[in-house]
């Protein structure tokens, strides 16, 4: 059964509820948005937090309990000890050891954007059997073989303006240009209240520091990063759908390439490699039908 817009409603004015855990010595954080039904968890992109989310979940709580995480040192949560060994499976392994400090039970319900799509893949292979459904759009999961130069992405996020006078400045200057300028300006929004820290003197910093960014960039495409995720794949058979952008800035067969390996299928939409911040009421219904029960 096809869900619609106005079956899920985001106008609900009320905050998601910040969520906390300390394993370990470090402060791991994310957002429940609540909602009913089966839980769903939503793993975001790099360099954003779960606050990106806020109009999709909102959106999805009518048909399940929505919480976002916040990955590996981004959002609110600490900073990984030792950026040098810092791996993605750990990462993956951290999702799991919240979730259970947290009370979410498998069999889980994963969403993942880009590098939250990588660590939904390393979740499922870290737990075999825990993962039902897996939703992954725009996963950053580059083939072992893949001939690319390498990214330059790493270096706009050090370069990247850390300190602002205020929200406002930010969010006039995010709409101005830049890869934020097509976002929905609620997920704007949800990524500027959820996503920076007021520092003493008023002004505001991103949450998640630039060089942690940088890093996940530039060991993305390595055993560090996606590579495991990559081999993962075929376990995924008949549990996951691949989603892609039509106006993608990434290679135009890197996904059907991810959906033949785990021979799962493989949906193109509008928007590009944001578009689940871009568009938000039309993923929403899509992913709503995906993970909807056989039979309706």
């Amino acid at each position: 059964m096809v869900a619609t817009v106005a079956e899920m409603s985001a106008s609900t004015p009320d905050e998601p509820t910040p969520l906390e855990v300390r394993l370990d010595g470090r402060r791991h954080t994310g957002l429940d948005w609540g909602g009913s039904g089966r839980d769903l968890v939503l793993l975001h992109p790099n360099g954003f937090g779960a606050g990106v989310f806020d109009p999709l979940a909102r959106l999805l709580r009518t048909r399940h309990r929505v919480v976002g995480l916040d990955l590996g040192g981004q959002g609110q949560a600490d900073p990984p000890p030792d950026l040098a060994a810092f791996r993605m499976l750990d990462t993956a392994d951290e999702v799991l050891a919240v979730l259970d400090a947290l009370d979410v039970r498998p069999p889980y319900l994963l969403l993942g954007h880009s590098l939250g799509g990588v660590i939904a893949t390393l979740v499922d292979r870290a737990a075999p059997g825990a993962v039902e459904r897996l939703v992954l759009c725009e996963p950053v999961i580059f083939p072992r073989d893949l001939d690319r130069p390498p990214s330059t992405m790493a270096d706009g996020a050090r370069r990247r303006r850390a300190i602002w006078p205020s929200i406002d400045a930010m969010r006039e200057r995010y709409r101005e240009a830049g890869p934020l300028a097509d976002l929905d300006p609620r997920a704007l929004d949800g990524y500027l209240r959820h996503g920076t820290v007021t520092l003493p003197t008023g002004e505001i910093a991103l949450a998640t520091p630039p060089e942690i960014e940088a890093l996940i960039f530039e060991i993305t495409q390595s055993e560090r990063g996606g590579y495991p995720a990559w081999d993962h794949l075929p376990a995924l058979e008949g549990r996951a759908t691949i989603i892609s952008g039509t106006t993608t800035n990434l290679p135009d067969d890197l996904f059907a390439r991810q959906a033949e390996r785990a021979r799962v299928p493989h949906l193109r939409v509008d928007g590009g490699h944001l578009f689940p911040a871009q568009y938000p009421e039309a993923t929403a219904a899509l992913v709503a039908d995906l993970l909807a029960p056989s039979g309706g």
